[in-house]
């Protein structure tokens, strides 16, 4: 064998060691966390929820007050958002305390909820803190939105 098949012999298979169909390290198997803040990482024709936000009216002669406005937004245009949404509260080990309709959304993607105290019997102003709040949204298509948080501004 002659001196250039040598080396030849010698570094060919050196150079292939980095081209193998190697795993990358930092690769995991969960899906990643949606930011539903961002349109970009939805599925391109679901809906989804930007923001949402919870404020408690306390009541002087009347019931407490729950109000949530949620700020929801459709890849085809925050108009095509129908008002089928949902609005659940969870209690501090988890129990669904209420699980009900959203009310209507406007044509900028605004949606509301309003709540008393008489509507969800433990579920006024001073326990509200104690929850969790997620909504969800539907488009004209039926396509519905991951859950997104709602979170409790208080009074």
């Amino acid at each position: 064998m002659n001196r250039n098949a040598l080396i030849w012999t010698i570094l060919f298979p050196v150079t292939l060691l980095g081209c193998g169909d190697k795993a990358d390290e930092d690769e995991d198997d969960e899906e990643p966390a949606l930011n539903l803040s961002n349109p970009s990482d939805t599925d391109g024709f679901s809906p989804y929820i930007i923001d949402g936000q919870m404020v408690c009216n306390p009541g002087d002669s009347s019931p407490d007050t729950l109000n949530a406005i949620v700020q929801a937004g459709d890849p085809q245009g925050a108009d095509t958002i129908d008002s089928n949404g949902t609005f659940v509260a969870y209690d501090s080990s988890g129990e669904v305390v209420f699980d009900d309709l959203l009310m209507p959304c406007n044509t900028s993607g605004q949606c509301t909820a309003g709540f008393t105290v008489t509507t969800y019997p433990g579920l006024d102003c001073s326990s509200a803190s104690g929850h969790t709040f997620f909504a969800t949204v539907v488009d004209e298509e039926g396509n519905t939105s991951e859950p997104g948080s709602v979170i409790y501004a208080g009074r």
